[in-house]
């Protein structure tokens, strides 16, 4: 599998980056459904801070980027919590 690496240069992106980066990577390494959904919930939180950033700006780039990054990785964390629900 190729790996896509995309930088998003925001201080305030770049904060949290490396911590959404180690959920996503445990969500997808664990097998065990209640130790993705914990991951995923974590993820979720930090995207909700992100998604009400003070500094969004439409017409940015950046933030452009951020939100597209913001959407993909709330959709999978949403998919881990709601197959989770369905597994219970």
């Amino acid at each position: 599998m190729r790996k896509f690496e995309f930088r998003v240069e925001c201080p305030i992106f770049l904060e949290y980056e490396d911590r959404m980066k180690k959920l996503s990577q445990a969500i997808h390494r664990n097998k065990i459904i209640s130790k993705k959904l914990s991951k995923a919930q974590e993820l979720t939180d930090i995207l909700k801070n992100l998604s009400t950033c003070p500094r969004y700006d439409d017409e940015s780039d950046i933030c452009q980027s951020c939100n597209f990054i913001l959407k993909l990785r709330s959709e999978s964390a949403r998919i881990v919590i709601e197959a989770s629900e369905i597994a219970c």
